[in-house]
């Protein structure tokens, strides 16, 4: 695979392309990293900031409206990938018009959402770093930046929609999660092209179709929904967050790729719910609770045991 050959060159980098943004800010995931943010960006002190630590336990079950999609997300469009300094974006190509062929609704969102980008956070922990750097978290999963009661996915995947007349933004999310499966997947084309992004400012186009890259398992039904913020500054509030029960799939080297060749990690730990409501839209008892926290954790427990077998 195209990622192995870019292995040899993670140790040398050393990091120093994940430092600064594009625009010469200073925030990153390391030495200026998320508990530092709001020294230069005071709303990430806020008290509706994301991502949080979700829950089949303490929600609020409610009803959704099924979501419209425009037809095109099952067509396959050029996109260009990017390093943008913090992690590898989506955006759809110049000579594509996205108000035409991209756009959500429903789900009780407030009015219709054009497609912005997409992309993912991960950290896939060496274990050098489960030994001496267990300050967030003694599993490698921890790469998502939601968590289902503490407990982290090997990653996460955001799709960020605006509504062009009021500028709000809504995030659809998605867990990742290791599977052993070597089958072909939509993202395999996307690591394949994203490991050779090791520069900030560095692009390429891709053919994707967006309803491919979420799989979703559920047809959009099953989800958490609350109001939270941007997860990188300048962390504005008053993003709409639906985060489903549903997972996509990696391969643990895939992910491996992504975190020894284009950035180590990207992804901001859970920040304080206060006093928010966080919806659930298909939990209705306490057994429809159980059944899904331990699902999630047989599969966040896989993660472990496929990088175990890596070693070996």
């Amino acid at each position: 695979m195209i990622w192995k050959i870019f292995f040899t060159f993670a140790l040398s980098c050393d990091f120093v392309h994940q430092t600064f943004a594009s625009d010469g800010e200073a925030w990153n995931y390391e030495d200026h990293g998320p508990f530092l943010w709001s020294q230069t960006y005071p709303e990430c002190a806020g008290r509706q900031q994301s991502p949080i630590d979700l829950g089949y336990f303490n929600v609020t079950p409610r009803k959704f409206p099924s979501f419209w999609f425009s037809p095109h997300f099952n067509s396959y469009l050029p996109f260009t990938l990017k390093n943008n300094g913090h992690t590898v974006v989506g955006e759809l190509a110049a000579q594509v018009h996205p108000t035409s062929i991209l756009q959500l609704s429903g789900g009780d969102l407030p009015g219709i959402f054009t497609f912005t980008n997409f992309h993912l956070h991960w950290w896939v922990q060496m274990m050098t770093e489960l030994i001496f750097l267990p300050r967030e978290g003694s599993s490698p999963t921890v790469g998502s930046e939601h968590t289902i009661n503490g407990l982290h996915g090997a990653g996460e995947a955001h799709f960020v929609f605006t509504n062009l007349m009021t500028k709000q933004v809504a995030v659809l999310g998605f867990f990742i999660v290791v599977s052993p499966d070597q089958e072909q997947t939509a993202w395999r084309s996307y690591v394949d092209n994203a490991v050779t992004l090791i520069r900030e400012g560095t692009h390429f186009n891709f053919m994707a179709s967006l309803m491919k890259l979420m799989e979703t398992e559920n047809n959009f039904q099953d989800f958490w929904r609350y109001n939270g913020s941007l997860t990188t500054p300048p962390c504005t509030e008053g993003v709409i967050w639906t985060i489903f029960n549903s997972h996509i799939k990696f391969s643990n080297d895939e992910l491996s790729a992504l975190s020894l060749n284009v950035l180590h990690k990207d992804f901001r730990p859970p920040q304080p719910t206060y006093n928010r409501i966080v919806y659930h839209s298909t939990l209705t008892s306490a057994v429809d609770s159980l059944r899904c926290f331990f699902s999630w954790l047989m599969l966040v427990s896989m993660f472990f045991l496929i990088r175990l077998n890596s070693k070996m």
